[in-house]
Formats: structure tokens, sequence, C-alpha cells
């Protein structure tokens, strides 16, 4: 018998990140399908009214400050939209702290993930900052902390972060990592042997996505770009081959493309109806995978330190895919062999499934 419970989860939260969007609906979204009443917590710093205009009108890119675009601040907007109308989120005001013990009461579990939520070279350096706070649960209570999917996004922890998560990760009812490197990490820092789970956005099909997809604007033939870090030379490469085959060339986060400025839902249509994607992006190779689309992954690192290889490794040995990594030619970015792919998601969507009805009926 399915209890109604009550959950928030904790995740990293932005209205410019289309895989943290859209992870963070699936998750919602499964949470729901099984019965629960369920609310994204986000803590959010006061500040002035002059500090929040100059955040919508401005930003540092370089180390230099940058006026934002009327193209980039309506794809802020149309992200809102998009977080407003599909993820129920409570806004948590605070001057630093976090999200407040005095919500463990009103919540029977709270669950942290996916993303790099255990990220610490996003935090800073104090450690007993806000992230430190909200994204280790050390405001709830050890019966309610519950992991899943949570991601380091790193191989190794920088050695001031050992402890603190130590003594954070050993309270947790329950964990689960999204990738190898996580699962190493967590053993070593606790002894402990966690499973490696789906990230949010595999556990509902295909069919489900596409009841939140809209119609794409491009009515030709296109290859879709979708790229978080420089393009390498190999892509440049790759795109100009394709482009002489007549492929319209989509560069999504360009603001100069003409497509851009879209919002999750806009995000997810391009992908499935996409020809082929070329990427350097965990979340674009997800949806790549669950549409059965030609992709192809090229290497990113980020300037942080964080390495994003880790999580796409995962996801295509998982996949039986370890091919799709840095393809030259058009022939072979044109075809992918998806046979047997059902079956090997489906296995894992079982097994992370399984996980989170456990995990929450402790």
């Amino acid at each position: 018998m399915i209890i109604n419970m009550r959950i928030g989860i904790v995740t990293l939260f932005g209205n410019f990140n289309y895989g943290n969007r859209l992870q963070n609906y699936a998750l919602h979204t499964v949470l729901s399908q099984m019965g629960h009443d369920v609310d994204t917590l986000v803590t959010l710093e006061k500040s002035s009214a002059l500090k929040s205009i100059f955040h919508k009108y401005f930003e540092k890119e370089n180390g230099a400050i940058r006026f934002r675009t009327k193209k980039e601040r309506g794809r802020d907007a149309a992200f809102s939209k998009f977080t407003d109308s599909l993820i129920p989120t409570r806004i948590i005001s605070t001057n630093g702290s976090g999200i407040s013990s005095q919500l463990n009461d009103e919540y029977d579990y709270f669950v942290v993930g996916s993303d790099q939520v255990w990220n610490p070279l996003w935090w800073g350096d104090s450690l007993e900052c806000r992230c430190a706070n909200d994204y280790l649960l050390q405001f709830a209570d050890a019966n309610k902390r519950v992991a899943y999917s949570a991601s380091f996004g790193l191989a190794s922890l920088p050695e001031n972060w050992a402890s603190s998560f130590k003594e954070a990760l050993e309270c947790y009812s329950d964990i689960s990592v999204r990738e190898d490197a996580g699962a190493r990490i967590v053993e070593e820092l606790t002894g402990r042997k966690v499973p490696v789970t789906l990230d949010p956005t595999m556990l509902l099909t295909a069919n489900q996505w596409r009841k939140i997809e809209k119609p794409v604007a491009c009515k030709q033939k296109y290859v879709f770009q979708f790229n978080l870090g420089e393009q390498s030379d190999a892509q440049v490469k790759l795109t100009a081959e394709l482009k002489s085959l007549g492929y319209e060339i989509i560069d999504y986060m360009n603001p100069n493309c003409r497509y851009f400025g879209g919002d999750p839902s806009d995000f997810l249509s391009y992908i499935d109806k996409a020809d082929c994607v070329l990427t350097d992006s965990f979340h674009a190779s997800v949806f790549s995978i669950l549409f059965k689309r030609p992709f192809v992954v090229f290497d990113r690192k980020h300037a942080n330190g964080s390495n994003m290889n880790s999580r796409i490794n995962t996801l295509l040995q998982m996949c039986g895919l370890e091919e799709r990594w840095g393809i030259s030619d058009a022939t072979n970015a044109l075809n992918c062999d998806y046979s047997g792919i059902d079956r090997a998601i489906d296995i894992r969507r079982a097994y992370s499934n399984s996980y989170l009805l456990d995990a929450l009926s402790r």
C-alpha cells in the first residue's frame, strides 16, 4: 500500500540550465506518480532591489561585466514560466545560512539530487556555507536524508572537504549516485558501497517527454549543436562537413542563433526532431538516446576543474554506445545503432525506481 508522504527535493536551481530544469521536473514527476506531495526547496539569499536589477541586466564574463541581451532576458522569462507551470517550488529567503532545521518537521523525507549537487568547487571555501547545509541535507534528521543519483562531478574530493562529506554522508538513510566515480568516492569516505542509479531524466520514457514538447520552428533537415563549453576543432570540422551536405546547423547556445531563447520544452523538441546531435552535454546525450537520435559526444572540461567525462562514460557504457565519442566523419555521425537500447534502459529504470521505493519506505 502506498502511503502519501510530503517530500522536499533539494537540487541545483537556475532558470538558465536545460538539463537541470528537466531532471528536476523528472524527479518531481516520478515522486508525484508514486502518490507523494512534492516540493522543490530553493533558498535565495536576500538582496537589495538594486542588486536584483543588476543581475537581470548584467553578468560577469571572463572578468568583465557584460550587458545581457533582450534575447537572453527573454530566455530567462521562458525558463521561469516552465518552472512555475510544471515544478512546484518553495522559495525560502535566507541571510546565507540555507534551509532552516525548522522545515524538518514539515516533510517526511528530503531527497537531494541529481546534477552536481555534491561538487564543492561550486560552493566556495567555507565549510559552513549555505550549499553545504542544503545539498548535504545537514538541516534534516538523519533518517529523513535520501540521495538520488547525486553527482560529485569530480574524480576525487578536495582534501579540505573530505571530513565534512564523510561526517554528513554517514548520516544518510539511503544514498545512490549517478556515476561510477561517485560510488568510489562514497566508498572511500565511508566504506559504504552505494548503487549507481539513472539520472532522473531517464526514469521517464520518450513518449512521456513528448507530452511537454513544443513544435520546432525549423522546417528543413538540421543538426542540433548544444555546447556548454568551447567547441573543439574536431566538432568544428565535423559541423562543416555536415553543413556541406545540406543540413542547417542549429547552434542552440549561441545568442546569435535565430532559434536561441527557447525553454526546456523547446530543447526537447529540437533534439527529438534532429537528424544528428553534436554535444559536450550529459543531458543532450541522454535525450538523444531516449529519442534514438544519432549523436556525437565531444570532450569538455569545466574551468573550475570539474571533469564532465565520468557521467557521460557511465551513460554510454550502460547503453553500449561508447563509440559515440568524438566521431569524425559525417557518415558515422548520421547513423547510430540503437538495437537493444530499450532493454538496457528498462533494466536500469526498474532498478532505479526500486531504489527510490525502498528508500522512501524505511
